[in-house]
C-alpha cells in the first residue's frame, strides 16, 4: 500500500506540473524514477509527452527477471482495469451509429436479466448500478455451487457471468443512480452488449472501431490464443513467494484447477506506452467520436440528489482549482 501510494502521489505530481517542461525538470523526473527503481519500487516503462511531442520516455528493469530480457518501449504490459476506457469508447462509437442510448436499460439487450431491470447502459458506465462485484460474491454458496456444476475447464468468461446473474439473481447492494460503488461486471455487461449490438465479438469490434483506425500494432485483447508465453515481448508480473524467498511469475502460479478470469470489458486488453500515446492524442480529435461524445466520456456522473461523482465513462475525473480537469485510470492484476 505503501509503494502504491508514493507511485500516484508521483503521477498525481507530474500530472499537475506546469505544462511547459524545462531540461532541468526532465532531469529531476528522471533521478526521481531511479531512485525508485534502484530501491526496487519500480520496473516498468515511463513516457511523458506534451503536445503529443515525446519529451521523456525510459524502461525501468526487466521484462523477465528469468531471462534478464530488459523492458524497452515496445514492451507489452496487460492494461488490466486501463482497459474500461476503450469499452467505454467503443459504446460511445455504438451510441453514435445509433445501435444503443446511454438510458436504455440494460435488459433491452441482456433480456435474460430482468431481475435488474431498473439497470441503464449509463449506470454500469459510471459505476452508479448497484450490482454486486466479483469479490462480493465469490465465496457466496451461490458461487461455489455455479463453479461446481456448469464452470467449463475453470474458465470464467462473460457468458458465465451473465449466467449467474440470471439464474442466482443476487440483490443490489443499492438503488441505481443512488450511489457510486466501482464494479467490474457492470464492464463485464457492458463488453456483452457490445457483442449483442454489434452482432460482433468484442475483440473484433475493438479490432474494427479502435485498435485498427488509431494503428496500434502492438494493442489486443487477451485470448486463449494470446498466453503471455504467447506474446512476443512480454512484460511478465511477479509475487513474492513467502515459501521460496523470492519473485517468482504470477501467471507460472495459475494451475488448472484454480478458477481463471477470461471476460470482455473490464479488463484483458494489451498494450505498450507508444500505442498508449496514438491513443491519448486521439481524444483531442474526432477521429472516433464527436466532440460531443467526448464531452460525455469525460463528464462526472450526478446521483439522483444531485451529488457529483469522481467518474465518467471508464475514467476516473478530478477537477483541480489551478489545473483545470485531468483524468486517469489505475489498472491491477497479479504480478
Amino acid at each position: 500500500k505503501t509503494l502504491k501510494i508514493k507511485i500516484i502521489a508521483l503521477a498525481i505530481f507530474l500530472l499537475f506540473a506546469p505544462l511547459t517542461f524545462g531540461q532541468n525538470r526532465i532531469q529531476i523526473i528522471d533521478s526521481m524514477l531511479t531512485v525508485y527503481h534502484k530501491e526496487g519500487k519500480l520496473n516498468g516503462n515511463v513516457l511523458l509527452a506534451e503536445k503529443g511531442q515525446i519529451i521523456y520516455s525510459r524502461s525501468f528493469g526487466f521484462a523477465n527477471q528469468i531471462t534478464k530480457e530488459k523492458l524497452n518501449e515496445n514492451s507489452v504490459f496487460g492494461l488490466a482495469s486501463v482497459s474500461k476506457q476503450f469499452t467505454a469508447m467503443a459504446i460511445a462509437i455504438l451510441k453514435e451509429q445509433g445501435k444503443l442510448n446511454y438510458d436504455d436499460k440494460i435488459t433491452k439487450y441482456l433480456p435474460e436479466l430482468m431481475a435488474y431491470d431498473n439497470i441503464s447502459i449509463r449506470n454500469l458506465l459510471n459505476h452508479t448500478s448497484g450490482l454486486q462485484d466479483f469479490e462480493q460474491l465469490t465465496n457466496s454458496r451461490e458461487a461455489k455451487e455455479y463453479i461446481s456444476t456448469r464452470l467449463v475447464d475453470n474458465i470464467v468468461t462473460n457468458q458465465d457471468i451473465v449466467a449467474f446473474f440470471s439464474m442466482y439473481k443476487p440483490k443490489l447492494i443499492f438503488n441505481p443512480g443512488t450511489k457510486i460503488e466501482y464494479c467490474d461486471i457492470g464492464y463485464v455487461f457492458l463488453g456483452s452488449i457490445i457483442e449483442k449490438v454489434s452482432g460482433l465479438t468484442y475483440t473484433e469490434f475493438l479490432d474494427k472501431t479502435i485498435i485498427k483506425p488509431l494503428e496500434m500494432n502492438s494493442t489486443f485483447v487477451s485470448s486463449p490464443e494470446t498466453t503471455p508465453d504467447k506474446i512476443n515481448n512480454y512484460a511478465w508480473g511477479y509475487i513474492y513467494s513467502e515459501s521460496l524467498k523470492k519473485y517468482v511469475s504470477a501467471d507460472s502460479l495459475i494451475a488448472k484447477d484454480i478458477m481463471q478470469i477470461m471476460t470482455d470489458g473490464a479488463g484483458g486488453i494489451y498494450s505498450t506506452v507508444l500505442d498508449l500515446l496514438k491513443w491519448d492524442r486521439a481524444l483531442y480529435t474526432e477521429q472516433l467520436v464527436t466532440f460531443s461524445s467526448l464531452k460525455e466520456i469525460f463528464e462526472p456522473a450526478v446521483l439522483s440528489d444531485n451529488t457529483r461523482t469522481s467518474y465518467g465513462f471508464g475514467w476516473f475525473i478530478r477537477q483541480n482549482p489551478n489545473y483545470g480537469k485531468s483524468v486517469n485510470h489505475t489498472g491491477e492484476d497479479r504480478g
